[in-house]
């Protein structure tokens, strides 16, 4: 039996929003910088479309996604509410479980996203070429779904909110997990 360390989930759920950089253009007429390591390109997103991500309209918080659009229902119908016929503002996938695999497919891409995972207690965050993978606990979250105050106040009293994972060391694990389950099968 195989292990696991690292990104992992049981039985929650997980969204990823990837930016076009449509709705950037509205800060950018706007006179505000738009940091283009945010952004997808068009390469990027025929991997996402082949990944199986899909289009939306209207960007939105992966933590919003989550919670307003479950998981275990299709929303394809979302994907241009208003038939505007514009190109989507993002891409979104949503999985339960193995959030990890999609992890990995934009990491080892090196495509730009955000993600909220485990129900929206986490967030993670990574932009291109970055040496570095955001992850931040969203503790407000997780202590509403648990009523044992006090054993989530023993859980983040010392653990740091915010870290910075090394994408070398990350994905140099995740090669080798997903060469180990690849061999299973």
């Amino acid at each position: 039996m195989k292990l696991r360390n690292g990104f992992i989930s049981n039985s929650s759920s997980s969204s990823f929003i990837i930016s076009t950089g449509e709705h950037e253009k509205i800060w950018t007429e706007m006179g505000h910088k738009v940091e283009l390591n945010k952004i997808a390109t068009d390469e990027d997103i025929k991997k996402l479309i082949e990944y199986g991500f899909k289009p939306r309209q209207d960007e939105i918080s992966p933590t919003c996604l989550e919670l307003a659009y479950p998981v275990d229902l299709d929303y394809t119908e979302t994907i241009d509410i208003n038939n505007t016929g514009k190109t989507p503002e993002c891409y979104y996938y949503q999985v339960v479980c193995n959030e990890d695999n999609v992890l990995y497919f934009l990491i080892k891409n090196n495509i730009p996203f955000k993600a909220s995972t485990h129900y929206g207690h986490e967030t993670y965050i990574y932009e291109r070429n970055s040496d570095i993978i955001w992850h931040m606990e969203n503790i407000g979250v997780a202590c509403e779904m648990y009523t044992d105050m006090e054993k989530r106040f023993k859980l983040f009293k010392n653990e740091p909110l915010m870290k910075q994972i090394n994408k070398a060391e990350w994905l140099a694990e995740e090669d080798k997990y997903q060469k180990e389950t690849k061999d299973e099968d």
